[in-house]
């Protein structure tokens, strides 16, 4: 997570639910900036069947909704609206009905393989820092909801 090139200076409110012991269901957290911009995140493993997975950005002179982001082979939709005049302009991107987890899988494994358009696009979804940071925020929501952080394997280099 990062707003404004920074990283939240705090975690305000975590609630998770497990379904079974260190298995988490559904999480709902608060973040706070330096410079007082807020964000939140609510997700859901079994609320699929109900609702479509969708991030909303609510910024001073637009509103941005991107609808089903995990599964756009789906359903997908951007949708951009002026919160002054609420003219909206919508977008449908498919592109060829391959899920999300796809595109990161091919991206991967072009890198992989030295295929530079790859290489960007592995770039563009984020560093290994960046993976490092977004855990270290996933462990201050568990944290903060009065769990243990998620331990892990060492990964062994091959």
């Amino acid at each position: 997570l990062a707003t404004d090139g920074k990283e939240p200076s705090e975690i305000s409110t975590s609630k998770i639910i497990e379904s079974y012991k260190g298995i988490d269901q559904s999480a709902d957290a608060q973040f706070d900036f330096e410079n007082g911009m807020t964000a939140r995140i609510k997700c859901a493993f079994r609320a699929w069947g109900l609702k479509v997975p969708k991030l909303k950005v609510e910024a001073t002179k637009f509103n941005l909704y991107v609808y089903n982001y995990l599964a756009p082979f789906v359903y997908h939709r951007l949708e951009l609206t002026n919160r002054e005049t609420m003219e909206k302009v919508v977008q449908n991107f498919y592109e060829g009905g391959a899920s999300t987890y796809e595109y990161q899988l091919r991206a991967f494994v072009g890198a992989l393989r030295g295929d530079r358009a790859s290489m960007e696009l592995c770039d563009f979804a984020g560093s290994p820092e960046d993976a490092l940071k977004n855990m270290t925020i996933i462990d201050k929501i568990y944290e903060k909801a009065g769990l243990k952080p998620r331990s892990g394997k060492p990964i062994e280099t091959l």
